[in-house]
């Protein structure tokens, strides 16, 4: 195979010609520029059925706070900014998650029991705990509020509340002021007749 021109425009044609099966540079940049497109046509569908499963929710089966919040999400594409409420609309259940202010204000502002659990992350008894919550979180009744803070962390919680051991629960009141607290709860139930 020798190349009689080594003009670059002829050079070119010579490898399409005497080449076949191999695509050609304008071939292959027209294939490239397709995968590109529908690389992003893909992404583009992805992202439309991901945002859209919040719009199967119907409208009526939740709270008018939480559509908004719902709408907001989907407009601001901020997680942090909504997802406490974005995870209330997802169940009709209580709730087990991490102590935040915001948290304990809409569950005393509903009316709710609210149990702020001091979890130690050096406990194997707390990690049983937290486990067995985490596994039963579709059974918490739908008026108590289970928030997990951690031992070490919370020196103000530990301070206001006497805090002196790990895996200690504190059910408090509509003002957040201490009703009773107790060590040693095991799992779900546990909780449950505690704070009845």
């Amino acid at each position: 195979m020798t190349i009689k021109n080594t003009n670059l425009n002829n050079h070119s044609a010579y490898l399409d010609s005497t080449m076949p099966g191999i695509p050609t540079f304008k071939e292959t940049t027209h294939l490239v520029a397709m995968l590109l497109a529908l690389m992003i046509f893909a992404t583009f569908v992805i992202t439309i059925v991901v945002g859209s499963k919040f719009y199967l929710v119907r409208k009526d089966q939740i709270t008018k706070q939480q559509w908004v919040a719902v709408q907001s999400y989907l407009v601001s594409g901020d997680k942090n900014s909504n997802g406490d409420e974005m995870m209330r609309m997802e169940s009709k259940n209580g709730l087990y998650t991490d102590y935040n202010v915001n948290e304990l204000s809409h569950a005393r502002s509903e009316g709710h029991s609210v149990v702020i659990f001091f979890n130690s992350s050096d406990s194997i008894e707390s990690k049983n705990v937290d486990d067995s919550l985490l596994a039963s979180k579709n059974r918490i009744p739908a008026t108590m509020h289970i928030l997990n803070t951690s031992y070490e962390n919370s020196v103000d919680l530990k301070t206001k509340y006497e805090i002196t051991v790990p895996n200690t629960f504190v059910k408090v009141d509509q003002e957040g002021k201490l009703l009773k607290k107790t060590t040693g709860l095991k799992n779900l139930e546990d909780i449950v007749a505690f704070v009845e």
